[in-house]
């Protein structure tokens, strides 16, 4: 049976795939125009749909297609709103990478479930 919380899952992993593809369409896709953004790199607050999508150019270019896995991934769905937080890991093609914490809150807009806040973050110290 497909639940919000598995819808929430698979958009979230659709997401995924779309940044290790660095496919700007597929991850326009699934933010609403008003995202918020709090990630590790500055500027530490992105708002809006564009400047969230200039953050991800600015990942790809220095990044190429890479890595970038979900792993330890909550989530919890209510009838209109969802939130899901988990690691991260986030690197070049044939990295490693790092981990990062994810803190992702999403909308159902029109039965799909939209992005609208993102958090990144590292551990201090």
């Amino acid at each position: 049976m497909e639940t919000d919380e598995n819808r929430v899952r698979a958009a979230l992993d659709v997401w995924a795939e779309a940044v290790r593809r660095a496919d700007v369409d597929a991850v326009a896709a699934l933010h609403t125009p008003g995202v918020v953004l709090f990630d590790v790199v500055p500027p530490m607050t992105v708002t809006g749909l564009d400047a969230y999508l200039e953050q991800w150019r600015l990942f790809w270019d220095a990044q190429g297609e890479g890595v970038f896995d979900l792993s330890g991934l909550t989530v919890v769905a209510g009838p209109d709103v969802a939130f899901a937080y988990g690691l991260l890991r986030v690197g070049a093609a044939g990295t490693e990478g790092f981990e990062v914490r994810l803190t992702v809150g999403l909308r159902r807009v029109e039965e799909r479930w939209l992005v609208v806040h993102e958090h990144h973050s590292v551990p201090a110290g």
